[in-house]
C-alpha cells in the first residue's frame, strides 16, 4: 500500500506540465471534503462506511458539474469529476493508513 501511494505521488510530478490550474481547485476541494468526513468519521460514536469520505466528495463534485452543465455556454467535464474523486480517495486512504480508530471492546451484560 505504501508503495502505491509513493506511485502516485512520483506520478503527479510526471504529469504536472500537463495539468490546468483549474485541476488543482477540484483536488483541493475533494482533498478538503474527504478530510471533513475523515475527521467526522473519527470523532463519531458510530462506525461509518470507509468510502463515504470519497463518496462524499464525488458526490459534490458530481452535482457541481451537473449545475455546469446547465450554465450558458456550460458543459459537464468528466476530467474534473475524476481529480476530486482521485484526490479525495488518496486523502481518504491515507488518513486511513495514519489515524486508525481503535475499536471498542463490547461488554456484554447478563
Amino acid at each position: 500500500m505504501k508503495k502505491l501511494i509513493i506511485i502516485l505521488f512520483l506520478f503527479a510530478f510526471s504529469v504536472n506540465a500537463q495539468i490546468t490550474k483549474d485541476k488543482y481547485y477540484h483536488a483541493g476541494a475533494g482533498a478538503v471534503i474527504s478530510t471533513g468526513v475523515c475527521i467526522w468519521d473519527y470523532h463519531s460514536k458510530r462506525e461509518m462506511n470507509p468510502i463515504a469520505p470519497t463518496l462524499a466528495a464525488f458526490s459534490v463534485g458530481f452535482f457541481k458539474e451537473l449545475a455546469d452543465g446547465y450554465k450558458p455556454n456550460g458543459r459537464f467535464s468528466g476530467q474534473d469529476l475524476l481529480f476530486t474523486t482521485a484526490s479525495a480517495a488518496i486523502v481518504n486512504i491515507g488518513y486511513k493508513l495514519i489515524f486508525k480508530k481503535k475499536k471498542k471492546k463490547r461488554i456484554i451484560e447478563i
